[in-house]
Parts: structure tokens; sequence; C-alpha cells
């Protein structure tokens, strides 16, 4: 609720950040500052984490957003964002092999667009979706271009997360687990105020696992630190600063399994069989540092700084194999060791203005954001190599066995070279809702973008290259949101994407032009019996212009080549249903439903399932709670390496020498039962993929990986 008596301001655009405690996107709870405002002369603006900026509800903004909390993250044992991710409306994975990687996708197209408390991590370096969510408070999905939130992305969606911030009144929480495969965890949360008259408060996360797998011999460890400093200087402004690392280790972890045998039949072997050789490893670190300043100048004007500085480091011997085993004898594969450094950097800071101002006798707002980032890539790779600078494989034992691999010993690797990205981002959003009528407000937008990108690569067979690029341009939001009354409103929203490609190159091995793009979203957000019922219907469609598709006769070359294309379309909608049919009983639905073609109208992308859906519920009966979620996708068609010589009578796929290939619809199914023995005490047993679903969680162009089994977890926590 905002104060009647606004000063009045002329408009000045000045540089605007986009974090400071993003409050009303997801309801989360006002510091003790804004309760005493709202009691004395009204509750002051804030930069928001949405689309905009602007100081908006979910309700008053033009476009759809999904919002995790922390307490169904934590319900469900959602440790990691690729957990969370799934139990997003829309949001499907894509596993493939190598380096164990996931890539996420929207409406069709890829996920890359990740902003962390408000600032972009990367636009060229890896998701981070193996980060532990026992740093987040909460994580916002949203669908779409990425409007003026984040630097470039896709028209897919944007990833927000929310780390956790000091609580001044102070509580220290532990917690232990045990589970399948020998898991154990722990985590300390420790926050509170530092100083007698509280304006120096602080929170402190530590946490530790350590697992095995179904697969044998793969184990997976981890360490995660946190920490929040948080300063008020006055009841005007605040400071903060934060440090989030991470360390992972998963050994012994395989490729994959061979699809075929050389007969052209699928592959059929124990689940629990471990291709890596006894020198597989995947190491990664994170880690980010974190500045943010907000001064508020008066009730309807607050200044805002932000700066980040993000590492994510990777050391990956993996073991490669080629050829296609004997049914009979499980023998014909040959393997080897390849290692790969990479190092993803990136500095950004954010600066400005956002502010309430009077026109026509109507109070209305503007955000002004100045962004710059740089980030830069480097990767290296080392194999075995003979005088023709080929990949030196050496036989393997049967796959019949667990450990075809283990005979493997460590060979001297050689560098065999690099490829070094960079890229330099600057922009200017300026945004404004304008209140029309009583019942009708636009949001209107623009960002001007200015990128430069730079890539070198020396690789032993295909030797040095590099280009350069310079990119310029802007990007357009606008979008209308009519209340109907005071419990329904519709919306209609235009917002432009753009994103480069710097890891597709032409025929000619020169950088592809940056991928642009359009989104239209048209669709009705209600609030009914008393906010019980909240649903969310839209409709979207989204064209894609200059986007990199592989070249077949390319295909299998080193690195491959791409051509652009013009055309690329999805289209279809989504609904999103919360209710809480009692004080005791609430549930979730998600549903999405889209076509996504090429400039000839045939269906591309058809790794991501056309339809999905997440339905989730939870029960509470006095001091026992119950939780039950389900995802379930259909079919999705992935190109396989074909068997030389074999025909296996399937129509061709966009790889040369490959197949098309479907896999099946999928449903998960979670659970959990929890048990508060006090306001202190809490035990808690869940169970992952409750009716033991086996299927190939990673298949594709890269050997296929099964699923997990059925997982048991059991917690407990103590906070006092």
């Amino acid at each position: 609720m905002r104060s009647k008596a606004h000063q009045s301001a002329a408009l000045s655009l000045m540089l605007s950040l986009i974090y400071f405690s993003p409050t009303t996107l997801a309801n989360t709870q006002n510091s003790t500052k804004n309760i005493e405002r709202i009691d004395v002369v009204g509750q002051p603006i804030k930069r928001n984490s949405g689309p905009t900026g602007l100081d908006l509800t979910i309700k008053e903004t033009p476009q759809s957003v999904t919002v995790l909390s922390h307490d169904f993250i934590d319900d469900f044992e959602l440790d990691d964002l690729e957990d969370v991710l799934v139990q997003a409306t829309g949001i499907s994975r894509y596993k493939f092999g190598a380096g164990d990687n996931t890539e996420f996708t929207s409406r069709g197209y890829l996920i890359n667009a990740l902003v962390k408390d408000g600032l972009p991590t990367s636009i060229a370096g890896p998701q981070e979706s193996r980060l532990d969510t026992i740093v987040y408070d909460r994580v916002e999905v949203l669908r779409g271009a990425a409007g003026l939130m984040a630097g470039a992305g896709q028209p897919s969606a944007t990833l927000n997360v929310i780390t956790k911030q000091p609580d001044r009144d102070g509580f220290v929480e532990v917690g232990a687990e045990v589970g399948s495969w020998n898991k154990v965890r722990s985590h300390l949360d420790a926050t509170g105020a530092l100083t007698d008259d509280k304006a120096l408060a602080g929170r402190l996360i530590l946490a530790y696992e350590d697992k095995d797998s179904f697969v044998d011999k793969e184990n997976s460890n981890k360490i995660v630190a946190y920490t929040q400093l948080h300063h008020y200087f006055s009841d005007d402004t605040e400071a903060s600063f934060t440090v989030h690392y991470q360390d992972s280790e998963l050994k012994l972890s395989p490729w994959g399994l061979p699809i075929f045998y050389s007969d052209g039949s699928s592959v059929e072997i124990d689940k629990k069989t471990n291709l890596s050789s006894p020198d597989s490893f995947n190491g990664n670190t994170h880690q980010s540092y974190h500045f943010k300043l907000s001064h508020q100048l008066n009730l309807d004007w607050a200044l805002n700084f932000g700066a980040q500085y993000s590492k994510t480091e990777a050391d990956i011997t993996m073991t490669y194999f080629s050829g296609n085993p004997d049914k009979q004898t499980g023998l014909g594969l040959q393997g080897g060791d390849r290692r790969w450094v990479e190092t993803v950097d990136g500095t950004n800071f954010i600066l400005g203005l956002v502010g309430r101002f009077e026109l026509f006798d109507r109070s209305h707002q503007v955000n002004v954001t100045y962004l710059n980032a740089d980030f830069d890539s480097t990767d290296d790779r080392y194999e075995e190599l003979d005088a023709n600078n080929r990949t030196i494989y050496y036989p393997l034992q049967s796959i019949n066995n667990r450990h075809p691999a283990s005979h493997l010993t460590t060979t001297d690797k050689q560098f065999i070279g690099y490829w070094d990205k960079s890229t330099k981002e600057q922009s200017l959003a300026i945004s404004s809702k304008l209140v029309l009528t009583d019942d009708l407000h636009a949001i209107a937008g623009i960002k001007f973008f200015d990128y430069e990108r730079t890539n070198e690569r020396d690789f032993a067979w295909s030797g040095f290259s590099s280009d350069k690029g310079d990119e310029s341009g802007e990007s357009l939001y606008l979008g209308f949101v009519y209340d109907i009354n005071e419990q329904v409103s519709t919306y209609v929203s235009y917002t432009d994407a753009y994103e480069p490609q710097l890891d597709k190159v032409d025929v000619n091995l020169k950088q592809l032009d940056p991928i642009t793009a359009r989104n239209i979203e048209v669709g009705v957000k209600t609030n009914l019996l008393d906010d019980r019922l909240r649903l969310n219907v839209a409709y979207f469609d989204s064209l894609k212009e200059d986007f990199g598709v592989v070249i077949p006769e390319y295909a299998d070359q080193r690195p491959a080549r791409y051509r652009p294309v013009d055309g690329a379309e999805a289209d279809g909608f989504e609904i999103e249903l919360n209710a809480d049919i009692t004080d005791n009983w609430q549930v979730n639905l998600g549903y999405s439903d889209f076509d996504v073609v090429d400039e000839n109208g045939e269906d591309i992308n058809l790794y991501a399932p056309r339809q999905t859906l997440n339905v989730s519920t939870k029960y509470t009966y006095e001091a026992w709670s119950f939780g039950l979620n389900a995802t379930w996708d259909t079919d999705r068609k992935v190109d396989i390496l074909n068997v030389p010589g074999v025909d296996l009578g399937l129509p061709a796929g966009g790889r040369r020498g490959a197949v098309r290939a479907e896999q099946d619809s999928q449903t998960l199914l979670n659970a959990h039962i929890k048990y508060d023995y006090s306001k202190q005490l809490s035990f808690k047993l869940n169970v992952s993929n409750l009716t033991d679903e086996s299927f190939y969680d990673t298949y594709g162009f890269v050997p296929k990986k099964y699923s997990e089994p059925r997982a048991y977890n059991f917690s407990v926590k103590y906070r006092f």
C-alpha cells in the first residue's frame, strides 16, 4: 500500500540497479524498516526481481512467472537447481553424458539466462544447475523472452535465484541426512544480529554431502560455504556483502553405455555397469562475491548499486569409447581418456534509480538500469594422439563385465588445443508503469545494448582460427494489464530477446550472428475465493531469426558447422493453478503445451517434450504432513549414432550417419512424510522415483545412461 501524499518529483533518467530485496514478486517478508514506514508514512518503493525492475506484484506483471518457494524445495529435498527446475511449469531437461551435463528447455528452446539476486551471472558459460539449493530462499522462473530483466537470452525462460539473507531475530539450525547408496549429508545455518542495535546482521551456511551411486564405483561429494553480512547504516541506507563457494567432485562417473550392438539391436545390460577408467574424474569449483548498496532518497525514489564477480572451474577426465559391441561376447569397444579444463569467470555491475512520480493526477513508476558485464571462458583440451593427430583408443573388456574399462592405466595426455571466448556487454534499460485508468496500466520499456565478442581456437585437427564481432541494437518491452475486477486481470505483452551464439560457427569457421527473437504473450491471472484459488492461463507465440542449426554433412566434424535459420517459431499455452482447498491441504498444478517448427514448418528441437505436467500436493494433520508430487512429459525424439553398415529402417536424422529414435513418455513420483516433534525438532522421510521407473535419463547423440532407481532419504533438523 502506498502513501496518498507522494512527493512531486521531476522525472530524470539516471542509472538503476536490478536488485535490492525482491519483496513483492514472491510476497516475501518485509524488513522491520518497511513495517515502520507503513505505520508512519507509507511503503517505500523497491526495485524487485521481475522482468522490468518495477515495484510490481505477479498479478501486475504481464508475463508468466512461477515461484518455487524455500518450503517447497525443502519439503521434497530438492538439493540442487536441476532438481528444482524440473518442478517448474513448462520446464524440461535434456541430459547428455560428456561431463554429466544437463540442458533445460522451455517453450521449445534452451534456457541459458541465469540471474542471481537480480544480477546476470553468465551468458558465455555453463549454467549453475549443480549448485546446492541450501543457499537459496526461492527460485523464480520468468517464462518467455528475458525482456528487460537480464542480458542475452532465448525466448524460453529466465531463472532468477534469490539467496538467503540474514535474519536479525536470529536462529541456528543443524541438520543431518542419510539415504540410499550410502548418502550422508549435514548442514549448519546460523543467522542473527551481530551488534546490540541490530544494525549489523550476518548469516553463515555450511553443508557437506557424500554419496555413492547405483552405478558401481561412482561417487560424488560436495562442500558448500555461504555467508552474508548486511549492514543497516540508517533507515534509508543499507548494504550487504555475500560470499558463495562450492566444491564438487564426481569420481568414476561414466560417459554412458553404448546404444547399439553390432547387429543394430539395442544394448541391454546391467544398469550398474561402469565404463569409466580408474582415472575418470569430474571436479567443479564455484565461487562468487556479491556486493549491493541501496539508498532511499525519499519515500518515492531509491538509488541502488550492485556488483558481482563469479568464477566456475571444471577439470574433467572422461573415458570416451567408440564402436559397437558384439551381442554375444560384449567385445568390440575401443576406449580412452580425454581431459578438458574449463574456466568461466564474469564481472558485472548494475547501477540505477527506481521511483514513483505524479502525472495527470496519477501515480506512475520508472526504473532505469545500467548493466556492464564482462565474461571470459577458457577451454583447454588434452588427449593422447598418434602421429597423425588421431585420438588413441585401446580395446575394452566385454561390456558384460561391470567394469570393462578398469584395466586402462594412466597415459601421458598432450595438450591438443584450446578455445577461448570473451563477451563484453553494456546495456541501458528504461522501463515504466503508466497508470492509464483505474483499471488499466501499461508497462513500457526499451533496452539499448552493445556487446563485443571474440573467439580464438587452436586445435590439432583444425588449426588456428579467430574471429571478432561487435553488435549493438535495442530490445523493446510493452505490456498492458487490465483489471476486470479485484480478482481477475488480463494482460498482453511483447518482448524482444537477443543472444550471441558463441559456440556455433559456419562452414568458414566464422562466428554466427546473434539470435534475435520476439515473444508475444496473452494471459489471464485470477485470485479467487479470498486468494485461496490462483489460476493463470497464458498463450504465447515466439519467432527466432538467425538461429543456428547443424549442417548434416558437417555434424561429425570438430567443431561442427551451423547455418542460420530464419523463422523458427514456437506457439502454445500454459496453465498454472495454486489452490488452498482447506487450511491444511494445498494443491499446485502446471501444464504446458506447444509446438516449435522451422521456416519450412518442420518440427525442430524434438528433444524438448511438447507437453509437460507438474502436480504437487501437501496435506497437514496435526504434527504430521504428507507430500506428493508428479512430473509427466510426452515422448521426445533425439538423433542417435547409427551402427555402421546396419540399416535400422528409421528416417534420417539431423546428424550425418545418425537415425532418429524416440524416448517414451515419463511419469515420476516423489513423496515425503514429515513429523514435527516440536517447534524446534522435525523428522522427514523422502522417497524419490516412488514407482521405481526405469528409463534412459541420458539418451541422444551420445551414449545413454539409466535413470536413478527408487531412493530413500531420512533427515532430521533442529532449530534453536
